[in-house]
């Protein structure tokens, strides 16, 4: 018989962005001990957890599955595509993720930015009429 731990994985694998309240619900628990699992996953690297808007309107917490490439770096699975970029070299490499619904996050160590697929479009517009070279200088562009 599967630990809730793994049904809550489960759960989460099926449903990426799931909140806690929906599976508390599910799995008829109390959100303090579904959130204590996930806090326990999260803290293990099992999962990533993203502050998003509920429909109310509220700030909430939604989760989703970490995978791996070859490589060990980490991956959101499986509803969007990561790649490792070299970053700032005091800082390490930075991740860049682009969901199928458009999203794009840009990941440095702890920090996170989650552009909507309007703003990503309008950032790739940006980055595309600029001149890479001519700022960076040579060499800069791939």
């Amino acid at each position: 018989m599967p630990t809730k731990t793994d049904q809550i994985l489960d759960m989460i694998a099926a449903r990426p962005g799931i909140r806690s309240v929906e599976i508390a619900e599910e799995m008829a628990m109390e959100a303090t001990a579904v959130s204590s699992l996930l806090k326990r996953l999260v803290d293990g690297g099992r999962l990533r957890a993203e502050q998003v808007t509920a429909p109310n309107g509220r700030k909430v917490t939604a989760y989703t599955m970490i995978g791996t490439f070859g490589d060990g770096s980490e991956v959101l699975v499986p509803r969007q595509l990561w790649s490792r970029v070299v970053g700032i070299p005091e800082k390490g490499p930075f991740s860049v993720g682009l969901a199928s619904n458009g999203r794009l996050t840009l990941e440095l160590g702890r920090k996170s930015m989650v552009l909507s697929a309007e703003q990503a479009r309008q950032l790739v517009q940006y980055l595309d009429g600029i001149n890479v070279e001519k700022i960076l200088g040579p060499g800069s562009a791939a």
